[in-house]
């Protein structure tokens, strides 16, 4: 395998590996909710009027609780420098 780098995973490309897949995940969600507000717009739900906008409320906050989490576990994914060097020291290793 000369010339090949083996992937070597890393708090960084984990972090931002997570962030792509939020950002990917609000995406898909944004559709699907844009969907079902058109479905509710042309009368094709079982649904008493108002009933579906009440749901998106909820739906909206599971959404952004995601979209939160998703972005707090990136940054947990990649402390900072400090934390680094911290670790070096205790294991006796140079802290550069």
């Amino acid at each position: 395998m000369s010339g090949i780098t083996p992937y070597r995973p890393t708090a960084g490309n984990a972090a931002d590996g997570c962030l792509d897949a939020a950002a990917d995940i609000a995406a898909s969600l944004s559709q699907l909710r844009d969907h079902l507000v058109s479905l509710d717009g042309v009368g094709l739900t079982d649904l008493p009027a108002g009933r579906l906008q009440d749901l998106l409320v909820g739906y909206d906050i599971y959404v952004r609780m995601l979209d939160d989490a998703l972005h707090e576990i990136a940054g947990r994914l990649r402390p900072s420098r400090a934390v680094h060097r911290a670790e070096a020291i205790l294991a006796g290793g140079d802290p550069r």
